[in-house]
């Protein structure tokens, strides 16, 4: 009786876990917080629900409905998502190798300022996509001619935004960031790109599979205390016949 007693107890909250937790698949990993919750944002404006875990290291997990994964990529494929990461300086030189030499070192400088500026251009309102390539001045081995500083950046805005209109302050913002670098000698290659509006999915509120943990989970306590209260009822003893006390007068 006692084991019947816990396997009632127990399978619904087992149950309940199901139905929550089941139908749940990762969507995409390691994202920063800005993104999860852009992309959450974006997803529920849709119809689709989603949940945001956060790992140890910081880094954001989106998840969704099994039942939604395709409808979540191509929803957030339309409007460019996930985002590309950038690395910052002291993620850069944090890298230690086997031997550090000035060369080296000066690679890394340089690679950090053109993913501190691809990440800078990336906040920009109407920014997709940002990437910034930097060739130092250097010392051509052979001629002996010395050659300029030069800088390559690559947009990708949304066509609906004014960005391009910011092509003379990119262009100088880049030139005043890097040492030695001519407002002339930037290159910039703005690419317009339409973003997509999709329809809002139409979606269940909840999977069959939930729906059963839900049912279960309320069934069964509820067909557990019907079962005690008819055991108690039926223990209980009904009388039968309605017994009266006839009390006799007293003789005058």
């Amino acid at each position: 009786m006692f084991r019947i007693r816990r396997l009632f107890l127990t399978l619904p909250v087992l149950s309940l876990l199901l139905s929550l937790t089941a139908c749940q698949t990762v969507l995409y990993t390691e994202l920063s917080e800005r993104d999860a919750m852009e992309m959450i944002a974006i997803l529920l404006q849709h119809g689709i629900s989603a949940t945001r875990l956060i790992a140890k290291d910081g880094s954001s997990t989106v998840e969704v409905s099994e039942r939604h994964v395709a409808d979540a990529v191509s929803i957030l494929r339309s409007s460019h998502y996930p985002r590309n990461g950038y690395d910052s300086m002291d993620k850069i030189f944090q890298q230690q190798g086997m031997i550090s030499t000035p060369m080296a070192e000066r690679a890394k400088l340089y690679y950090g300022i053109s993913q501190e500026l691809g990440h800078t251009l990336n906040d920009i309102d109407g920014v997709i996509d940002a990437r910034v390539h930097i060739a130092p001045a250097a010392s051509d081995p052979v001629t002996g001619v010395d050659k300029p500083a030069t800088a390559s950046v690559v947009i990708r805005y949304d066509s609906g935004t004014a960005v391009s209109g910011l092509l003379p302050k990119i262009k100088l913002m880049v030139a005043n960031a890097v040492q030695d670098l001519a407002y002339d000698r930037v290159s910039v290659i703005l690419l317009p790109v339409a973003v997509a509006h999709l329809a809002p999915v139409q979606t269940e509120w909840m999977s069959p599979l939930g729906w059963t943990g839900w049912f279960f989970a309320f069934a069964f306590p509820a067909g557990y205390g019907a079962s005690l209260l008819w055991r108690r009822f039926r223990r209980k003893p009904v009388p039968t016949t309605t017994e009266l006390a006839i009390v006799p007068r007293e003789a005058a």
